[in-house]
């Protein structure tokens, strides 16, 4: 089992928007004062919340003998979470706009928008370890 102790995001980017109207056949571009044109370095930084995991681990290696004294342990392991680790709203936008005021976009994480369906956990790696024996 893992527990969430601590998560969190920092992103930050550049993004310029349009939109156009079909009925008018105009596209609106570079009024940032309704939220159309450039911003730069738009951002946000926020806590994830994440809940509890279940996951299976496989582990294995071997030890070598150098001498009497020293020994070369080395091995592998996989981890692999089955639950999706994702807790709170799931359906974000992943830039949003702020209507009090248009000219300044913020964005979420990818993780809690429709562009992630399921966030698993996977951890993979070799192990290496010189022993000195007394």
């Amino acid at each position: 089992l893992g527990f969430p102790i601590n998560s969190k995001y920092k992103g930050s980017g550049n993004v310029t928007t349009s939109a156009f109207f079909e009925h008018e056949n105009q596209e609106y571009q570079n009024m940032p004062d309704r939220g159309f044109g450039s911003f730069n370095n738009i951002g946000g930084n926020a806590k994830l919340e994440m809940s509890m995991n279940l996951s299976c681990s496989v582990e294995g290696g071997m030890e070598w003998l150098l001498n009497k004294k020293w020994a070369l342990r080395t091995g592998f392991y996989l981890d692999y979470g089955f639950w999706d680790i994702r807790n709170g709203n799931k359906n974000q936008q992943l830039i949003e706009y702020n209507n009090d005021n248009p000219s300044i976009l913020t964005h979420n994480s990818l993780l809690y928008t429709n562009h992630a369906n399921k966030v698993n956990t996977l951890a993979a790696g070799i192990k290496l370890c010189i022993i000195i024996k007394y």
